[in-house]
């Protein structure tokens, strides 16, 4: 994460900052005429033009820590325009929680014994009986990338069911090009994916709600509503940690 509303950064090496602090992306919060601030998100190979979901979330906590926000806020992502609000914890805090608003998702592809959607980043979701013995330095690469997915290729997500609308899962992403500990924009592409693959949500009903369990991160929730064909209000909540 960096404070970017005053430095141009035009010769920051992305690749290397990214290989130096062992870090699965860099986030900038750039100034903005129009909204609190700009997001820009780059993958560590150095690609950019997508959304990060947990980063999102992040950026927000980190705007509150600078003074830039007080819980509140609106802001300009590479997938469009994004809200988000820090609904527990002060700026002194180690850890907060925030939500985020994501964009709707208006279709959803059956493919390869599993879903194909897009969160602001492409992802592509397959239920397994058991995440922990799932070889994702080996599965992960043959979906991300398959002909289905070309040329821009996908990210993985490989989710159990657990029960009782909660969802475990383990990320595979392209331009990290390994297993993350979460991915948020995959993160909700799961919980949505699960209720058109017919899993008993936690919370059903206008407001239909999965809990998810990451790599990292155990209280993970992504809520939405079903509105035709259409998956509308979507809302990824959960925990920042300051590092």
């Amino acid at each position: 994460m960096y404070d970017g509303r005053k430095d141009s950064l035009a010769d920051l090496d992305v690749v290397e900052l990214c290989n130096v602090f062992s870090t699965d992306g860099l986030i900038i919060l750039r100034g903005s005429e129009d909204y609190d601030f700009n997001m820009e998100f780059y993958n560590p190979d150095g690609t950019s033009g997508m959304m990060c979901g947990n980063g999102g979330r992040c950026v927000a906590s980190f705007a509150q820590d600078l003074g830039v926000i007080r819980s509140k806020c609106t802001f300009l992502a590479a997938d469009g325009v994004h809200t988000a609000e820090v609904i527990q914890g002060a700026s002194s805090d180690d850890t907060k929680v925030v939500s985020l608003s994501m964009n709707d998702v208006t279709s959803i592809k059956p493919v390869l014994k599993g879903f194909f959607l897009d969160t602001g980043a492409r992802q592509f979701v397959i239920f397994v009986d058991d995440v922990d013995e799932i070889d994702i330095e080996k599965e992960g690469p043959i979906y991300r990338y398959d002909s289905n997915f070309a040329p821009q290729g996908t990210n993985v997500n490989f989710v159990q069911n657990c029960g009782n609308g909660l969802l475990k899962i383990r990320s595979f992403e392209k331009g990290v090009e390994g297993e993350t500990l979460a991915c948020g924009t995959g993160i909700v592409a799961s919980a949505i994916a699960a209720y058109y693959f017919g899993l008993t949500p936690a919370e059903d009903g206008e407001k239909i709600g999965y809990n998810l369990i990451a790599q990292r991160g155990d209280h993970l929730k992504v809520t939405f509503r079903k509105d035709g064909t259409a998956y509308k209000d979507v809302v990824l909540t959960g925990p920042t940690e300051r590092m």
